[in-house]
């Protein structure tokens, strides 16, 4: 396969920071792809990623994005950011997602325990912020 397939795209991963999205970053760069990675507070993370990424690959454009998924117009903020610094995102993987106490559902806890706060945050960080950036693109 060839290492260029994906020059001049770019690739904007949410929960870019962790395994999944941050195997991923990696070999889309290895294919040509520039990469936009958003985290949430693993701010250290995200830039040693964006340093590895620059030596995999060094012609790609990597910058680093800071957003709280679960507020709307945080992700209204990343996206105007990735499109002014970046260009308009050729590939949009939303790998961010979040679980926890009184958040999940199924064979960790009961529906009737979660409180539908819990309920709305998990909701907007896990689906309606890829509505939203997928809208916006």
């Amino acid at each position: 396969m060839s290492t260029e397939i994906l020059n001049g795209r770019l690739a904007l991963i949410t929960g870019c920071t962790g395994g999944i999205g941050r195997a991923t970053s990696l070999a889309l760069a290895r294919l040509g792809c520039s990469i936009s990675i958003h985290y949430h507070s693993a701010k250290e993370k995200a830039t040693a990623l964006a340093d590895e990424l620059k030596t995999v690959n060094a012609p790609i454009h990597v910058e680093v994005f800071q957003a709280d998924l679960s507020k709307m117009d945080d992700v209204r903020r990343l996206h105007a950011e990735v499109v002014a610094q970046m260009g308009h995102p050729d590939i949009l993987f939303n790998n961010a997602g979040i679980t926890g106490p009184g958040a999940s559902i199924g064979a960790r806890s009961n529906m009737e325990d979660m409180s539908l706060e819990a309920f709305e945050h998990t909701w907007r960080t896990n689906t309606a912020q890829a509505f939203l950036v997928r809208r916006s693109s």
